[in-house]
């Protein structure tokens, strides 16, 4: 599980992908909807078809 608010996911997302064997992950602190959502997307796509 991994929980960061927007600004840490950002500085995950650009250096590569996601940390593996990650099972869950949780956007935490304020983010507006639109940003929440575009984490989400790139969420989805970072981590691949199931």
């Amino acid at each position: 599980m991994l929980e960061l608010d927007l600004a840490q996911w950002r500085e995950l997302r650009d250096p590569g992908p996601l940390p593996t064997g990650l099972a869950a992950a949780a956007l935490n602190g304020f983010a507006r909807l639109e940003e929440a959502d575009e984490w989400a997307d790139w969420l989805r796509r970072a981590a691949g078809p199931r």
